[in-house]
């Protein structure tokens, strides 16, 4: 949906560009010169194409991770093991992807909470992702699932969430959608009025064509209209 609307589009990317920008720097600020300028090389090799789909820089990452914080409230970020400068490379998933185990309309149960699987301590233990080939059938309710290990993944969550109990995240968005609907009514009632006054035309009569012409101008501010020596009557004579 916001993909289709064009104010709350423009709202995620602005707040994209003013959490990211070009992204953060890294720097390497041991003791051994010679650690840091191999680790500042193997940083600035990884991070150009860091994902398991390749093309997709750090900086993009982090702007798909904060444009999701606004959409959909979080966003799952999978460490998977491949070949490269750091020995793995990141996995995006979706946040409609991230379910309980049997789909969407599973309920929770007291060990897997808003489709975190949490160990005796309330940590995250398991994430479970609806397999891409049900995702892509819209099957989401009751698609089929696989457990994800919270050791190689990381569930990021909006991080203006209040509680700190929350599973899921909120989705930015949510609290301004009144806001947003309202402003867009307001810019469509506008256009329609632009588009429907230059159909309406107005005829004075006046025993003074030319004085009220001028009063007309001055509560319009435009030009005065030029006199045509009509005198108002609709004789032929």
């Amino acid at each position: 949906a916001m993909r289709e609307h064009a104010m709350a589009r423009a709202m995620v990317g602005r707040f994209a560009d003013f959490v990211v920008s070009d992204g953060f720097v890294f720097r390497a600020q041991s003791a051994d010169k010679e650690w840091n300028t191999k680790a500042l090389s193997l940083w600035a090799r990884w991070s150009r194409e860091c994902t398991v789909r390749q093309g997709r820089s750090m900086t993009q990452v982090l702007r798909g991770i904060v444009t999701s914080w606004m959409t959909s409230g979080d966003q799952l970020i999978v460490r998977t093991s491949a070949e490269g400068p750091l020995g793995y490379l990141l996995q995006e998933i979706e946040a409609d992807r991230v379910s309980n185990p049997g789909g969407t309309l599973a309920s929770d149960t007291t060990d897997c909470i808003g489709v975190v699987e949490l160990d005796d301590f309330g940590a995250a233990f398991y994430y479970h992702v609806i397999n891409r080939a049900d995702a892509l059938i819209d099957n989401y309710s009751r698609g089929r699932t696989t457990p994800v290990s919270a050791e190689h993944a990381d569930l990021l969550i909006n991080p203006l969430c209040e509680s700190i109990n929350q599973t899921r995240g909120e989705p930015g968005l949510h609290s301004s959608v009144v806001a947003i609907e309202k402003a867009q009514r307001y810019m469509d009632n506008q256009l329609n009025a632009a588009n429907v006054a230059p159909m309406f035309g107005v005829m004075i009569k006046s025993e003074a064509p030319g004085a009220a012409l001028s009063q007309l101008a001055d509560a319009t501010g435009a030009a005065a209209p030029q006199e045509t020596g009509y005198d108002g009557s609709t004789s032929s004579d």
